[in-house]
């Protein structure tokens, strides 16, 4: 088993705790809905997903490298920052 399995087993579906999570205009991922725990909401941070790469900037800095660094890595294309929502 697998967490692909998860997301295709048909109990899981039928109960519905596999919902899909928009990150951008072309591209929903699978996310698991744990029983017991409430949905998020719809336009509330904890339902609001991060598009892919927007918090790149970020996550290189808490991870040591400096603002020059990041900077070689965005303009070489080795790192994309998407805009914050």
């Amino acid at each position: 088993n697998n967490i692909r399995d998860w997301f295709e087993d048909p109990h899981a579906l039928a109960r519905g705790w596999v919902d899909y999570a928009p990150i951008d205009a072309s591209v929903n991922i699978p996310a698991a809905v744990i029983p017991g725990v409430t949905p998020p909401t719809a336009g509330t941070q904890r339902a609001a997903w991060p598009s892919l790469g927007e918090h790149t900037s970020q996550v290189l800095a808490n991870n040591g490298f400096s603002d020059t660094d990041i900077a070689a890595l965005l303009r070489s294309g080795a790192a994309v920052q998407a805009p914050s929502k």
